[in-house]
């Protein structure tokens, strides 16, 4: 069995550096794929304006990428339902490389701090 990864992603006011947070703002990850992107879920923003996510490996190895072991994460940044930010593509994530371990959490990944308008 598979560890379940766990995912953070932080974004700021450009304005005050203040964090985004709030109940109408929520963030969606997503894994980019050829064919169709794979939903992988959806976080409200705390009062630090963070994000986090858990998910299996699994829900990134669909039908048009079985062998998939590096995923390609972006996430998308929504306001009472409306995208207002997608990040950039963090391109073939090494889990061994890029990734962190401890064991209260098992594996995770910091994706960074965004600045938003």
């Amino acid at each position: 069995m598979e560890l379940l990864i766990q995912v953070y992603v932080k974004f700021i006011h450009k304005h005050n550096a203040e964090p985004v947070h709030g109940g109408n703002y929520s963030a969606r990850l997503y894994d980019k794929d050829i064919l169709t992107d794979d939903f992988l879920g959806e976080s409200k923003l705390n009062s630090e304006g963070k994000a986090h996510f858990k998910i299996d490996p699994k829900q990134y190895r669909t039908e048009d990428s079985l062998l998939e072991t590096k995923p390609d994460f972006y996430i998308t940044l929504l306001k009472e339902g409306l995208q207002i930010f997608k990040t950039p593509v963090a391109q073939n994530i090494d889990f061994n490389i890029q990734g962190n371990f401890n064991s209260k959490e098992g594996e995770w990944i910091d994706l960074g701090t965004f600045v938003i308008e």
